[in-house]
Parts: structure tokens; C-alpha cells; sequence
């Protein structure tokens, strides 16, 4: 049974070209996330909106099927022929990355009314003003991440993945299981397909879930390093380039810089300098293995080149790469999915400063269908009373009818909370204001909104 992505296959679909708008769609993603499969769902989609079968062109260049048509030369005639049929196509090219000079491809075909483009690709080693240049800035870039929190628990449901019974249908559990499990696709189905069979008849029965997740992760990250970032940036130093992600892994959510790290890897008997460690970093963003968030001025509304945080692309790579626990109760965690979550929606993720204080995120996007810039706050507090005793003591500054009714935040929250409240209070805006915490009441306070996590990442 396959996991459906229907939000993302609406996005690839309002992003179609019409009489007034025409761009290549580019699709990016790290390896495993479920490009593939979401190609062919796009397929399907449009299939079942009418299209004939020659309309739609699927091409997947790592399938050896298609070795013949990857040179440069070969690809155009192949599909210019099919445009000129005079047809509205759909022309899918999946990991173009094997192809030869495709950029040329797309920029003689970019040219035809009656193409409508799409391109997956698991490494992105052209900067923005690159691609702008090379498709004339006429493409839109989406990112597929591996499963969200909300895809993971629907399907666990569905799947009974953790088993039968609504205790394991809970939003907790299915959280921690999230946290171990990771959003990989492919883990989630040999886990379900091992769950519907009997342990002598699974056909993975001889493996315990933990190792085949880790055996499928581990397989991944060796792909992503040995084949997509040793050999671009010819690099002979592997064990720096393993010990940094190690390192990014353990201080997920810190306030770094590379002099920083470069400084803390010679302290722990890694030697290397800033330049190195920058461009390692740049290679790991790249294979889309991290996320590099940049910090943001919000007195002066402009980003900032120092100081970033970073996050990486799956929570599995902590626990089955390098063995380290993933708590339920970390706000570390609990950022890097709020993260990811942002960018699923097409948010430009910072981190927020205004003065000494900070804001986990500041989230920037254009509607897509006014063009108008929407912005959003959103302040991740550590504080949990789903893993505590909760104890009654009012919020004192700014506290709802609601609130009042629905119940208090434990002490520690309401002490973040004020100093949440009291540096939103700064921000002369009225774009959303978000508090999320682990507390698993929801409030309302003098409009800025506190959500229970699993909540906000269920409804996102």
C-alpha cells in the first residue's frame, strides 16, 4: 500500500503552466524520500484528469531502461519528436543527474508551449543564481522531504504498524515510534509488510525492525556520501567529513558558525580549518542531507550572514548511523521537525534576532495565489508537562477567558511563555505568532496561539 502525498501532488499540480504562466518545475530531495513514487503519483493524477497515455512522458534516468536516450543529443530528438506531435505533454525526468548536458535539454525545450516540465534530482549542486540563469528564472523549486509526522502517524494507523488497539494509535506513542523510526518511505513499508505477516513467514522475518532501518539508513547515508559528495568535491579526508555530520547530528538546533566548529573539531583531535568545514557543510545542503538556517534581523528585516543553525533532513540518521538517542522530550527534536515542516510548506526558514533576543523561527513564503508575502513566528519552548506531573499556576501576563477554563501551563512554561509574550510584543506586525511546547493544552493569549506539539504537527 502506498503512502499518499496527496498535499504535494495538489502543489505539483496548481504549479501546471497556464496562458499566463509558464516555468520548469524542479523537484529536489535527498535520497529515499519518495521522489519516484511521487512522479508516478503525479502520473496517475493526471491520467485520471483525462490525459491520454502519449501525453505523459515519465522518464526515470536511473533506470538502466533509459541509458540509451541520456546523451545530450539522443534526449532532444527523443522528446522534441514528441512534442512536435502538436499534443500538450507532461514530460517527467526523474535524477537528471545521469544525464549528459541537461541543461541544454531544458533550455531548448523550455521553449515549446506545449511541454509542461518536470525534474527531480537528489543532488542541487547549482546555486540559485545559477539555475536562475541557466532556465532564465522561469522554474519553481520543491522541496520532498521524507515523511512528515502527520504522513508517519496516518499510515501507522492505517498499517497498524504498531500494532492493533487505540494505544497504539496514540499521538505520543506514534511520536516516539516517529523519532526511532524516521520518515523514510521504504522503512515504513518493510515494517508494515513484516507487521501483516507471521514472524516465520515476514520476508524480512530474520530482521529486527531496528536493524532494518538502520541497514536501509546506513545504506543511504554510504550512497550520499560515497557517490554524490567524495567523488563532486574529491575529497580524501573522509573521516573529517563523517565526524562533522556526527557533529551537526549531536548539536542539532545550536547557534554555530564553521570557525566555530572548525575550532571545537581541532579541540576533539580533528584537525581542519573554516574554509573546509564551510565547504563540507555546503556539500551536506546539497545532497539535501542538511538545512542550513540562516539568522534573520528583524529590526532591520534582512537575513544575516553569521551564526546559523543547522538540521538535518532525517532524525533516523541519529539513531541508526551513529547510535544516539532521539528523547520524545528534546526541544532540540522537536525544532528539527518543526523545521522541516516549514519547508514541506514552502516557507524560507530563519532564525529570528530582534536585539538580544531570538525567535526559533521566522518563516517568509509568497501566497501562491495573491503573490502577497506572508510571515510567520513561531517560538519552540522545551518545557513539557506530557513527560511531568502538571501542576495548576495561571499565567499572569495576558491569560484568555479560554485559558482560564481549559486550565494553566506548568510553572516553567508559564515563566517561558512571559518572555515569549514579551518579545513578540516587540514585533510590530500582525502576521501569526505561534508558541509550541509540549503541553498538552492549547491556548489562546492575547492572540499569539500556544499549540501542543503533536498537534501542530499533526494539523501542519
Amino acid at each position: 500500500m502506498k503512502i499518499a502525498r496527496d498535499s504535494l501532488v495538489d502543489r505539483l499540480c496548481q504549479e501546471r503552466n497556464t496562458e499566463d504562466r509558464k516555468r520548469i518545475k524542479l523537484i529536489t530531495g535527498i535520497r529515499g524520500s519518495g521522489k519516484s513514487s511521487l512522479m508516478d503519483m503525479l502520473a496517475d493524477r493526471f491520467a485520471g484528469q483525462g490525459m491520454e497515455k502519449d501525453q505523459i512522458i515519465n522518464l526515470n534516468f536511473a533506470d538502466l531502461r533509459y541509458e540509451d536516450i541520456c546523451r545530450e543529443n539522443i534526449l532532444y530528438n527523443f522528446l522534441s519528436k514528441k512534442i512536435s506531435t502538436g499534443l500538450h505533454l507532461v514530460i517527467i525526468l526523474q535524477e537528471v543527474r545521469y544525464t549528459e548536458n541537461i541543461e541544454k535539454t531544458i533550455d531548448s525545450l523550455s521553449v515549446y508551449d506545449n511541454a509542461d516540465i518536470y525534474i527531480t534530482t537528489s543532488e542541487t549542486y547549482l546555486e540559485e543564481e545559477e539555475l536562475d540563469h541557466m532556465l532564465f528564472g522561469k522554474y519553481v523549486r520543491i522541496n520532498v522531504l521524507p515523511l512528515s509526522f502527520s504522513e508517519f502517524a496516518a499510515y501507522a494507523r492505517l498499517t497498524d504498524l504498531l500494532g492493533k488497539g487505540p494505544e497504539n494509535h496514540a499521538p505520543d506513542r506514534l511520536y516516539a515510534a516517529y523519532l526511532r523510526e524516521g520518515g523514510f518511505p521504504y522503512i515504513l513499508y518493510s515494517l508494515a509488510e513484516n507487521a501483516a505477516c507471521k514472524p516465520e513467514k515476514a520476508p524480512l522475518g530474520h530482521l529486527t525492525p531496528a536493524a532494518l532501518g538502520s541497514r536501509y539508513v546506513q545504506s543511504l547515508y554510504d550512497a550520499i556520501l560515497i557517490h554524490d559528495i567524495v567523488p563532486h568535491r574529491q575529497i580524501s579526508d573522509t573521516p573529517i567529513l563523517e565526524y562533522l555530520f556526527y557533529f551537526l547530528c549531536r548539536h542539532i538546533g545550536q547557534t554555530l558558525s564553521p570557525k566555530k566548529i572548525s575550532d571545537t573539531l581541532r579541540l576533539a583531535g580533528r584537525p581542519t580549518n573554516t574554509r573546509t568545514v564551510d565547504s563540507y557543510i555546503q556539500a551536506f545542503e546539497q545532497t539535501c542531507l542538511v538545512y542550513r538556517i540562516k539568522r534573520y534581523d528583524l529590526a532591520k528585516d534582512m537575513p544575516l550572514k553569521t551564526l546559523e543553525k543547522y538540521y538535518i533532513a532525517d532524525l533516523a540518521f541519529r539513531t541508526c548511523i551513529f547510535h544516539l538517542e532521539n528523547d520524545p522530550s528534546s526541544p532540540a527534536l522537536l525544532e528539527n521537525l518543526i523545521c522541516l515542516q516549514l519547508i514541506r510548506g514552502g516557507w524560507k526558514v530563519y532564525n529570528g534576532k530582534l536585539g538580544t533576543g531570538q525567535i526559533t523561527f521566522t518563516a517568509l513564503r509568497k501566497d501562491p495565489k495573491t503573490g502577497r508575502e506572508e510571515r510567520c513566528y513561531i517560538q519552540v519552548s522545551g518545557t513539557s508537562s506530557i513527560f511531568e506531573q502538571e501542576t495548576e499556576s495561571p499565567v499572569s501576563e495576558g491569560g484568555s477567558e479560554e485559558q482560564k477554563k481549559t486550565g494553566s501551563p506548568s510553572p516553567a512554561l508559564a515563566t517561558n511563555i512571559r518572555s515569549f509574550i514579551a518579545l513578540y510584543k516587540k514585533i510590530k506586525d500582525n502576521y501569526p505568532k505561534y508558541i509550541v511546547s509540549f503541553d498538552p493544552k492549547e491556548y489562546d493569549l492575547s492572540g499569539i496561539k500556544c499549540i501542543p506539539a503533536l498537534k501542530f504537527l499533526e494539523r501542519s
